[in-house]
């Protein structure tokens, strides 16, 4: 089985996408010719959880989010590439890894395991559902994997709290939608971050979030006709994109770095999540014409110059963003990032003075 699976990596590793769909689906293969019925039946009948901090991606979608191919195999080149880099960064020692939010098959690390001894990586998976937690052991346990494992974590990765006499290389997590909406991605990194060994890495390296003013039509009509038949670019001129784009600001450089800036202005409250922060300010043009639409824009880099880039995945595919109000009334948006209950992107609108208050 390990053969196997290293054989597979060689493809999904590879920068053509035929190679790398072919290991993915021989990948997908090897997890459903172990697959145990009754863990199965498990997942498909696990209840959807809605927590404070998001709404968990549930085992069933966990699983089918593998079969995007682009992704999938970014995801695990960028964390292969990471563990290289740490272990030649941490000479002797061996790599901890935390997998946040593994899902019932952990498929963004597991399948590493056919590259790496024991004595490199050391590997701690951690997931809100108990019925993807007693899966992903049987997964491991067929694969015969488990010297890999540290330990199984049944929690909030937005509480988890890595052990103190150890020290934390590598955090692996995605658990987010496109613009970080709905799940827990924000947060969970920010958890994470802090607990990084200096010169540690966390996985994706950087999530990019922008609100662009476009005209979706003709850009979505220009993706289509070029890269939609045959999907086998993994890099898309984003300056092609300019035409169809008339304002830019950025939003959200989700990075360990400016999550531990953000962290200290809060190290002294009672929460150190906050219900949302302001993330910035749109000034509304002047005769904006009404076939331009404000849109939330993301851009992954997952480890150097593995990336994901707009509309290479789900993940970086465009999301409009829908303000109730006429832009003529407005003199500006300011836009928050939203933490409880639903996270994502939200806004206020700042409406022209006029009359008397002019």
């Amino acid at each position: 089985m390990r053969d196997k699976i290293a054989k597979t990596l060689e493809n999904i590793t590879s920068d053509s996408f035929e190679k790398a769909e072919k290991g993915i689906k021989a990948l997908r293969d090897i997890y459903k010719s172990i697959f145990e019925k009754e863990l199965v039946e498990k997942i498909q009948k696990a209840q959807k959880l809605q927590v404070v901090t998001g709404a968990p991606s549930h085992p069933v979608d966990a699983i089918t989010a593998f079969d995007d191919v682009i992704r999938s195999s970014r995801y695990i080149k960028g964390v292969d590439k990471a563990i290289e880099t740490l272990i030649k960064k941490f000479p002797g020692e061996k790599i901890n890894i935390v997998y946040a939010g593994c899902g019932p098959l952990a498929p963004l690390v597991l399948p590493l395991c056919a590259k790496y001894s024991p004595d490199e990586i050391s590997i701690t998976l951690v997931d809100i559902y108990d019925a993807t937690i007693e899966f992903v052991k049987g997964i491991v346990k067929s694969l015969g994997f488990e010297k890999y494992i540290a330990g199984y974590e049944l929690c909030d990765a937005v509480a988890y709290k890595f052990p103190d006499e150890k020290k934390l290389h590598l955090v692996v997590t995605e658990t987010m939608q496109s613009a970080l909406k709905k799940e827990a991605q924000f947060a969970i990194s920010w958890n994470m971050a802090g607990q990084l060994v200096k010169g540690g890495i966390m996985i994706p390296e950087e999530v990019k979030v922008d609100f662009v003013i476009m005209d979706p039509g003709k850009e979505f009509d220009y993706i289509k006709e070029k890269y939609y038949e045959p999907c086998d670019k993994f890099i898309i001129d984003e300056t092609e994109l300019e035409q169809f784009r008339k304002e830019k600001i950025s939003l959200v450089k989700l990075t360990a770095e400016n999550l531990n800036k953000l962290a200290g202005q809060y190290k002294d409250e009672e929460y150190p999540i906050p219900e949302r922060i302001k993330l910035g300010e749109f000034i509304i043009p002047e005769n904006l014409e009404k076939f331009f639409t404000p849109m939330l824009t993301t851009a992954i880099t997952i480890f150097e110059d593995v990336c994901l880039k707009e509309y290479q995945s789900g993940l970086t595919h465009p999301m409009a963003i829908y303000i109730n109000e006429r832009f003529e009334d407005l003199e500006k948006i300011v836009l928050y990032y939203n933490f409880p209950m639903e996270p994502g992107i939200i806004y206020e609108p700042v409406v022209k003075k006029s009359g008397w208050f002019a």
